[in-house]
């Protein structure tokens, strides 16, 4: 008997047909996946490309100082429209937002976001999954023009918080009023991002301006509360309204922080800066000393003439002072300090009368261009804004004229002294403390300050 075709072994035969159609589809499923997977990928990455061009596109008009919105999403949408991205509604959108909508910078001015959602055709996938198929990318840039670091700001404490109380302090008056620019507290504090102590005050005005008009920002990212908290309803003419107020115009609490270390970007770098032969002070009174590197530069009760240069000060001095005299006069020059612990308290009798690098100094050697606006760079500090650290101090007793951008975001600064200070340009600090008994006056002026480069920049 032939027992080949007995019925049992014909039913396992049939059993097979089944397994066969499950793996067919299986094999359909991973042909789908590396055929459609790889167009997906394949049109995400085009997509990303063009939504990075498309927003760049927008930061090279707002790098060279366009700001109106219109023209900064037409030349994004123009750009994605030549790579392929017309923003037809059916096959794919394209979206533009300044502030961002979405992501880290969502809300962040002066930044711009370009989204692209695209259909993708499928070759196999449609078989097993019968929806849509889109992918979305998305890409945020900023463009920044010539200008100063943070303009319009007069003066700007960028230590992100010690909260010790010494983040930004001040005493009230005529002579703290600040002219012709604002004040960025960068401390995010709960209460004491600012002290100002004995119902201090704090103002902008006009420059030449009084009583203060009120046409400059004072922005804290933290908040200040109680005495040393209060928004005024009304400038001070000569008193605030209500009397107990502090700041004028209201201060805006919670705004967004920043990069304590706003030239970390620039060409002016410690490791770039060319700092000249070493150099000892002379003899004489005064005493007049050419560019170059000094241990110090300290000569007791004596006038210091700086001739026109950059200073690279490389010790830390008697007791951390690296600049001490009588009086100091130098126009067109630049003072790098480069020690952490190293101290520039001036205290003189004499007077202060220190000006950056100008375009007559660039015309005359173009070395020296780079550091157009750049008074004194100080990129390192001690970063305690504790009393027993001030490290740099206009603390004189007679006049104080000081021009240029003083960079110091890492010291706690002083202005003060029994001497009038009159500072024009901008100061980046890590702490502050206005005080003194003279007449201060710190004006923002953007044609003195340090005018960083264009700059354009992908952030995501």
């Amino acid at each position: 008997m032939n027992k080949s075709s007995t019925p049992h072994t014909t039913w396992e035969r049939g059993q097979a047909l089944p397994i066969l159609a499950l793996a067919l589809v299986g094999l359909l499923g991973f042909a789908a996946l590396a055929l459609d997977g790889g167009n997906l990928y394949t049109e995400q990455r085009h997509a990303q490309s063009a939504s990075d061009n498309a927003v760049l596109a927008a930061a090279y008009q707002q790098m060279g100082g366009e700001t109106g919105v219109t023209t900064l999403e037409q030349a994004a949408l123009d750009n994605a429209a030549q790579n392929g991205y017309t923003d037809d509604l059916s096959t794919n959108w394209v979206t533009f937002h300044t502030p961002p909508i979405s992501g880290p910078y969502a809300g962040r001015s002066p930044y711009m976001q370009v989204i692209i959602t695209q259909t993708v055709q499928t070759a196999l996938i449609h078989l097993v999954y019968q929806g849509p198929v889109q992918l979305t990318v998305q890409a945020v840039a900023h463009g920044v023009p010539t200008g100063p670091l943070m303009a319009g700001y007069a003066i700007a404490a960028m230590n992100p918080g010690i909260c010790n109380g010494n983040d930004f302090t001040g005493r009230g008056g005529v002579e703290s009023v600040i002219e012709g620019g604002g004040i960025f507290i960068n401390a995010d504090c709960d209460d004491v991002a600012a002290n100002l102590t004995a119902h201090g005050k704090l103002a902008t005005t006009l420059v030449g301006v009084y009583p203060p008009t009120g046409s400059y920002p004072i922005d804290v990212v933290g908040t200040v509360t109680g005495n040393n908290g209060t928004n005024c309803a009304a400038p001070p003419t000569p008193a605030y309204s209500p009397s107990d107020c502090n700041f004028y115009p209201p201060a805006t609490f919670h705004v967004s922080q920043v990069d304590p270390d706003p030239m970390a970007w620039t060409p002016v770098q410690p490791d770039t800066i060319p700092c000249g032969p070493n150099q000892t002070p002379g003899n004489g009174n005064p005493v007049t000393v050419s560019p170059g590197s000094y241990t110090d530069l300290n000569v007791g009760n004596k006038a210091l003439i700086l001739q026109p240069g950059i200073y690279c000060i490389t010790g830390v001095g008697s007791a951390n002072k690296v600049l001490d005299a009588n009086s100091i006069t130098g126009h067109g020059v630049m003072i790098y300090i480069q020690q952490l612990e190293a101290e520039f308290n001036f205290a003189g009798n004499g007077v202060l009368d220190l000006s950056a690098i100008s375009e007559t100094e660039c015309q005359s050697d173009s070395s020296l261009c780079p550091y157009l606006g750049l008074l004194i760079y100080k990129p390192y500090g001690r970063n305690t804004c504790g009393n027993d650290d001030i490290e740099i101090a206009f603390a004189g007793n007679a006049d104080m004229i000081v021009k240029g951008l003083v960079y110091a975001p890492q010291s706690y600064v002083v202005f003060g002294g029994n001497g009038n200070l009159y500072m024009v340009g901008q100061a980046f600090v890590g702490c502050a403390k206005y005080a003194g008994n003279g007449e201060i006056k710190i004006i923002y002026d953007p044609n003195a300050t340090y005018p960083a480069p264009p700059r354009l920049r992908l952030d995501q």
